[in-house]
């Protein structure tokens, strides 16, 4: 991390009223930047990240159909994001319909389709062990009433990322060590056609491509992806213990995460 970089970047983490890690690897010569990476954040909805990738596995495997029809029970419709709690239940998406509707308008009642399709939580964390992403953690289906909740959940259990490990999973995804490379492809075509890029892009220059996945819980925000252009980076954005609450596209941790990117993305230009 240069002096330069150090130095923009310490009043956007003092300034901060909870606490912000990162990190980011440029594609073409590993040149690193980070900042508390190795702490433990909660992962909100960029864990549905490792579901797709899972899922596509299980694809690759012959295990499950990317065009099979799954069914949409009435009772499986959860609120929070998403589209799928206003649909008639019943309706047989497909599971890559399941797939983009979990990663591009982070629909909670898709995210639970695909993890009990897939096998469930200890399925998923058995895979993150093998990727070597031995701190981050999947609890279980999203915006379950309490009595469905698991007893993790009901104790208040949060799924977990790092910055560091988030970077680990993303770059293993790129050089095609977790898929083949037509779902390779399709895996980066999915995130970037996320529709919540107030964080890493917001203040990147206009048309610059990303594929992303953004998160967010009271307190907290989050987004990791691929910034593309010129010379292209991962980057990993976590932010925890926010005073400011809102749901906002101008919340406190948006805005800090935002300005981190761009001091990331003229870095890695550089």
């Amino acid at each position: 991390m240069s002096t330069t970089f150090r130095n923009d970047l310490e009043p956007i983490v003092n300034g901060f009223s909870g606490k912000i890690g990162f990190k980011a690897v440029r594609l073409s010569d590993g040149l690193t930047i980070e900042h508390d990476a190795s702490t433990v954040f909660p992962a909100a909805s960029v864990m549905k990240v490792w579901l797709m990738i899972v899922a596509l596995q299980q694809v690759q495997a012959g295990q499950l159909e990317l065009h099979g029809r799954i069914p949409l029970p009435s009772d499986e419709r959860v609120g929070g994001s998403g589209v799928l709690m206003r649909v008639e239940g019943g309706a047989g998406l497909t599971l890559l319909d399941y797939l983009n509707l979990m990663i591009v308008v982070s629909d909670n009642t898709a995210t639970n389709i695909v993890l009990e399709t897939i096998g469930g939580r200890d399925v998923v964390n058995a895979e993150l062990q093998v990727w070597g992403a031995s701190h981050t953690t999947v609890v279980g289906k999203l915006m379950l009433p309490f009595e469905r909740k698991n007893e993790d959940q009901k104790v208040g259990k949060l799924a977990e990322i790092t910055p560091a490990e988030c970077v680990l999973i993303l770059e293993q995804l790129h050089a095609g060590k977790l898929l083949n490379s037509d779902l390779t492809a399709l895996a980066l075509e999915i995130m970037g056609a996320q529709q919540y890029t107030e964080i890493i892009g917001r203040y990147l220059p206009d048309g610059l491509a990303t594929a992303t996945k953004s998160g967010q819980i009271t307190g907290v925000r989050s987004d990791i992806g691929y910034v593309w252009g010129d010379k292209p980076h991962i980057v990993a954005l976590c932010s925890k213990d926010c005073s400011d609450i809102r749901f906002h596209i101008d919340n406190e941790a948006v805005l800090a995460l935002a300005k981190v990117s761009k001091l990331i993305f003229d870095a890695m230009q550089s």
